[in-house]
């Protein structure tokens, strides 16, 4: 619920997407609240990103975005239950674009680099969690 610049960061590199602010190492209670039609801005500098679409507390968040109307792109996160103390979470992209020279550079760099940086985000956000969970039992 937190995730997005100018909130809690996007947990992936910091310097990349985030102006250089660290992601928040801990639940930030003030930010564990969106609604659909919020913005989670692309950048610090940015005054457009993504849109929240859907909502369903401790249990889904998914996002979409009109990258300058070159692509429109969804990105969903979804916390799946693996048993009383374990779960799983599942983060999708989907993109679609109407022109071939969108899709081509999408191909060449835009998967890449989404690859490396949802890489980055999905591992510091196992980090952060497993490290809380054990301050939590120690």
């Amino acid at each position: 619920m937190q995730l997005g610049c100018r909130r809690a960061g996007w947990y992936s590199y910091d310097g990349l997407d985030n102006g250089g602010v660290r992601s928040a190492p801990r639940i930030v209670p003030d930010l564990q609240h969106l609604e659909p039609g919020d913005l989670c801005p692309w950048t610090p500098g940015t005054h457009d990103g993504f849109v929240v679409r859907e909502v369903e507390r401790e249990r889904a968040l998914v996002l979409a975005g009109d990258a300058g109307g070159l692509y429109q792109v969804t990105w969903s996160f979804a916390l799946e239950p693996i048993d009383e103390v374990h779960t799983r979470l599942l983060a999708r992209a989907r993109g679609a674009y109407d022109s071939r020279a969108v899709g081509l550079g999408l191909h060449l760099l835009g998967h890449p680099l989404h690859f490396a940086m949802q890489r980055r985000q999905l591992l510091t956000l196992k980090r952060r969690i497993e490290g809380f969970a054990a301050a939590r039992r120690g």
